[in-house]
């Protein structure tokens, strides 16, 4: 989902690009975008359970492209489903089962452009279909790694660290994860919008000059992330102007409270479902391809160690991480994939070349 609102807000600072000006970079890439566009592609075919690689030549093809604009791809594929997205990830399995079931029904009646639309909202992305994917990266001798959770906070970790030049998403949660350079809505043609965090204190409208990165944080989560709601009435622009007057949430918060104020009805649990969705934010865990382990995006302090972090997930041996940074285990159950007996473990990691 990302933040609402957030690309359009960030529009004086986007820029037009094309591929070809990143030759000999290295970009890190959402592999779920990709494979959700590619899905759409043969959404009937995947919900009414009819065997189809459509989805897998759409992002192959894309790779292609990164390659010939002389573009390293390494693609990072999402993980286990974390626990602060459980709210998310119920009421969207509820969606998906509603619309399958009416596109099965208008389906049915011969109603294919409406069903069409009906299995685009039904169709899910699996782990069985990542993993796919993952072998004919392997045959390619494509990069990838598989992320202990999401693939954005991974992305972030990896660029922040030097390991990719650039990330390639359709995902805005990239920015608040950190992402240095961003681009998204890449089209066929190699022609992408760029964002690059550092121009932020140019952006025009909604000033960013002398922001921390807590306050560019605080105003995403306010406007509505995939952790946390917003309240009613209280979208991107709000958010701007509220963390701009105040630069603190919990003063935020405060002034929403305020009679006279800008007054919206805070929950009661508003203020600590905040904190836990920065922290999952700020120290999302993700893999280590160097020590091969799991590790914070950003260190715990200890002050953090004193708190009940289960909703960040399990945080696995180095052993079992590195199996499933390897895409050899379901990040989910945990057991080897249907038919992976005796394939060669992939290399989430590699040197690039000439190193």
């Amino acid at each position: 989902m990302g933040i609402a609102g957030l690309l359009p807000l960030l529009k004086s600072v986007t820029h037009t690009v094309h591929l070809r000006e990143y030759q000999g970079m290295m970009a890190g890439i959402d592999a779920f975008c990709w494979l959700h566009r590619g899905a759409f592609t043969c959404c009937t075919e995947l919900v009414l359970g009819k065997t189809t690689d459509k989805y897998i030549r759409f992002c192959m093809e894309r790779v292609r492209i990164l390659q010939e604009n002389g573009i390293t791809p390494f693609m990072v594929f999402d993980g286990a489903s974390i626990p602060a997205k459980r709210d998310l990830h119920l009421s969207r399995r509820a969606a998906r089962t509603e619309a399958r079931a009416k596109a099965l029904a208008v389906h049915e009646e011969g109603q294919i452009g409406q069903a069409r639309t009906l299995f685009q909202k039904a169709v899910i992305i699996t782990h069985e279909m990542a993993y796919e994917l993952i072998k004919c990266l392997q045959e390619a001798n494509v990069r990838y790694m598989v992320a202990p959770y999401e693939a954005d906070a991974q992305l972030a970790y990896l660029a922040r660290k030097g390991v990719v030049d650039l990330v390639i998403s359709e995902d805005s949660d990239t920015l608040p994860y950190g992402c240095p350079r961003v681009l998204f809505k890449l089209d066929k043609e190699g022609r992408a919008q760029e964002i690059e965090r550092r121009n932020l204190a140019l952006n025009e409208d909604y000033d960013f000059e002398g922001w921390t990165e807590n306050m560019f944080l605080d105003m995403c989560l306010l406007a509505g992330c995939d952790y946390l709601p917003n309240l009613p009435g209280l979208g991107i622009k709000t958010a701007h102007k509220l963390v701009r007057q105040h630069r603190t949430y919990k003063k935020v918060l405060g002034a929403l409270a305020t009679p006279g104020g800008k007054e919206m009805a805070v929950p009661g649990d508003y203020m600590e479902r905040f904190a836990r969705a920065r922290l999952t934010f700020r120290h999302h865990y993700v893999y280590d391809p160097e020590d091969g382990g799991i590790v914070p995006l950003t260190p715990f302090t200890p002050a953090h160690l004193e708190l009940d972090l289960r909703f960040l997930g399990p945080r696995h041996a180095p052993e079992l991480a590195r199996a499933v940074a390897e895409g050899r285990l379901n990040p989910d159950t945990l057991q080897a994939y249907a038919g992976s007996e005796g394939e060669r473990p992939g290399l989430p990691y590699p040197p690039r070349d000439g190193d």
